[in-house]
């Protein structure tokens, strides 16, 4: 579990889908894997650069566009998977049914995923390994056509996804420039995942059962616990 930052307890619940109180453990981390993109070109002189689309400059703009135009696909994988069936019970009544449906009703996972990849960033970082362009670097001169340049893409990665994930995503975004194109996984800053904790073990059980016994809140029925539901934690900031 993550014991050293990210998570808290909402007093305004899990927008939209409850208003009740809502304590949030962190069960998992993404994992963090950068990704370099080289591409290279015959470089030249700016007086004359070339009309075919090979110079760096337009090859890191047709990769630029595609990244942002094509990130990784959106699933429900644990511990979001198990955050959205413990709001269940507690979501309103027009929304508990899409929940509730979550794992046992086709498509519904996939349908949920593409709500909440659209919904917010906060949201769409829960099902989705997110892709963000970190550097883009190129050329040495103000009059000189540079002969590379370099993307640096940095991974947060779902659990069950791998660093070859990560390439296999930035060879997708290559297309006609992929003869010209290099991908490198970076390994400085790389941080491996750890195994999602079992929301239902006990380990997660007494966790639950310490917030629990710190935290209540006037419910319809009078005084009552806090929810406790684990979550996915997006990654942390790494220098």
């Amino acid at each position: 579990m993550i014991w050293d930052e990210g998570t808290s307890v909402s007093m305004d619940g899990v927008q939209p889908f409850t208003k009740q109180p809502v304590a949030l453990v962190g069960t998992a981390e993404k994992g963090y894997q950068s990704v370099q993109i080289t591409v290279s070109s015959p470089g030249g002189h700016s007086s004359k650069p070339p009309i075919d689309g090979s110079s760096v400059g337009s090859r890191l703009g047709r990769i630029l566009t595609a990244i942002s135009a094509s990130p990784p696909s959106p699933k429900l994988v644990p511990p979001t998977l198990d955050l959205l069936k413990g709001l269940a019970p507690l979501a309103s009544a027009w929304m508990s049914p899409l929940l509730m449906a979550v794992g046992l009703v086709p498509y519904a996972d996939n349908l949920l995923a593409h709500i909440m990849a659209a919904a917010s960033a906060e949201a769409a970082a829960l099902v989705r390994s997110t892709a963000a362009v970190t550097k883009v670097t190129a050329g040495i001169a103000d009059n000189v056509l540079p002969q590379t340049g370099m993307i640096n893409v940095n991974f947060r990665l779902l659990p069950g996804d791998t660093p070859d994930t990560a390439v296999e995503y930035a060879k997708s975004w290559l297309g006609r420039d992929s003869p010209f194109a290099n991908v490198t996984i970076a390994h400085k800053m790389n941080k491996p995942q750890a195994k999602v904790t079992d929301a239902t073990g006990p380990h997660f059980g007494l966790v639950k059962a310490a917030i629990q016994l710190a935290w209540r809140f006037d419910g319809p029925q009078g005084e009552q616990p806090v929810n406790v539901l684990p979550i996915l934690m997006p990654g942390r900031h790494m220098f």
